[in-house]
């Protein structure tokens, strides 16, 4: 059964399982969250059926270079702040060995939510919210250091077995003004001592 665009939506929301909403890879012009949670559901349809070629694909993809990269973060971002984040991108990849496995779900990962939070309600990071819920404390912390662009949304991405409460959360995606983008885990590398 295929969802339409506003049930789907509903279930992006919710956190539900997209599996009724995958659909093809055609990707959305605005930034439709539904949009980044078929990716993920595609990764796993491709992981699954052992099409690296197209896993490595959807995730290359999502990896920003250093003009989308700047997209996400402020204007007072030192350009070294900006190469520690690819260095960490890279050194993932060295890591995974494989670009296809870096955003694997694992085999029963088949439901998708994706949560959604403003720079400022990061900022604020309000107990109840889904700021506070959904997104580490890392995220506050590169927004309260001004690390993040003001006034841009951000989005995790968490994959878990359904009905579980526990998965694999991915880190600060972003709408770059063409396609999706990850930061990732930058308080890895970017602390309070290292800014000016």
């Amino acid at each position: 059964m295929r969802l339409n665009a506003f049930a789907c939506g509903a279930a992006v929301l919710a956190g539900l399982s997209l599996a009724a909403c995958s659909g093809s890879s055609v990707h959305s012009e605005a930034g439709d969250p539904a949009d980044l949670q078929r990716r993920f559901h595609d990764l796993h349809a491709a992981i699954l059926s052992d099409n690296r070629a197209e896993a490595a694909r959807i995730t290359q993809a999502l990896l920003p270079d250093r003009q989308r990269l700047a997209k996400a973060l402020s204007d007072a971002v030192l350009p070294e702040h900006i190469d520690r984040i690819l260095n960490m991108h890279s050194e993932f990849l060295s890591d995974a060995n494989d670009v296809a496995a870096l955003l694997a779900p694992g085999p029963d990962q088949t439901s998708v939510g994706v949560f959604h939070a403003t720079v400022e309600d990061l900022v604020e990071y309000a107990p109840g919210t889904t700021a506070f819920e959904s997104f580490a404390t890392g995220a506050r912390d590169l927004a309260r250091m001004g690390i993040l662009r003001p006034g841009l949304t951000f989005y995790q991405v968490k994959v878990r077995k359904p009905g579980s409460e526990y998965g694999t959360t991915y880190h600060l995606f972003y709408w770059d003004g063409e396609d999706w983008a990850m930061v990732g885990p930058a308080w890895r590398v970017i602390k309070p001592a290292a800014i000016p």
